[in-house]
């Protein structure tokens, strides 16, 4: 999930006390977080029925009010009532988002207007601008695609020297443990995909290919 550098849920100290706890209290954590600080939520992988069934479950428990982006052809025909789905060719915001781009990235109008009918580009403009308080991308694109993407919009933090993936797995049950904290797999440029905690005797775990979600 990319969010606006200025954003509080971008501040690296609150970051690191969500990610120290474990289980299924962190994910409670995190979607008590979310409501607080994340209204809306964008999706650009709509082509994804995964991202669809994610999206309706965002808005059943009240987390955020996701919306779903993309062209006519990538959009699904039918879509539970919570969750809405916005055409991007059609949207009234998109002149408004390219005019942001153009002045964001000294280019030209209709280069810039181009580029943002790309979803994940309109995504990143919606966070960028506020209109979106997060982007949740990275099921259907490659992880390099994403962090281009957020880079020419969103931005990164003042001071950020390096950025990575992460990804939570929590586990109900090993052995004789339940909820056991999460494993966390964190990649940035010439690095592997790392996983980190489920350490004891019941757990074995390998090297794991995932796009950036």
């Amino acid at each position: 999930m990319w969010v606006s550098p200025g954003h509080p849920a971008a501040r690296p100290k609150e970051a690191r006390t969500v990610m120290a706890e474990g289980g299924i209290g962190l994910l409670e954590r995190l979607k008590e977080r979310a409501k607080a600080v994340c209204p809306t939520v964008v999706y650009p992988g709509a082509a994804d029925q995964r991202i669809v069934e994610a999206a309706e479950r965002v808005a059943r428990e009240g987390i955020a009010k996701p919306v779903l982006v993309g062209q006519p052809e990538e959009l699904p025909q039918s879509l539970p009532a919570v969750v809405r789905a916005e055409r991007i060719e059609e949207s009234e915001r998109l002149s408004r988002l390219a005019e942001q781009y153009a002045a964001r990235r000294e280019v030209a109008l209709p280069v810039a207007r181009r580029l943002v009918e790309r979803p994940l580009l309109y995504a990143g403009m919606m966070v960028a601008s506020g209109e979106a308080g997060a982007m949740v991308a990275g099921s259907l694109r490659p992880s390099a695609s994403v962090f281009q993407a957020t880079a020419l919009t969103v931005g990164y933090r003042e001071g950020t020297k390096a950025h990575s993936t992460c990804f939570i797995v929590v586990v109900p049950r090993v052995g004789e443990r339940q909820n056991v904290p999460p494993a966390s797999a964190a990649r940035g440029p010439g690095t592997e995909h790392k996983l980190q905690q489920l350490r004891g005797p019941e757990w074995k775990s390998s090297s794991s290919r995932t796009t950036s979600r």
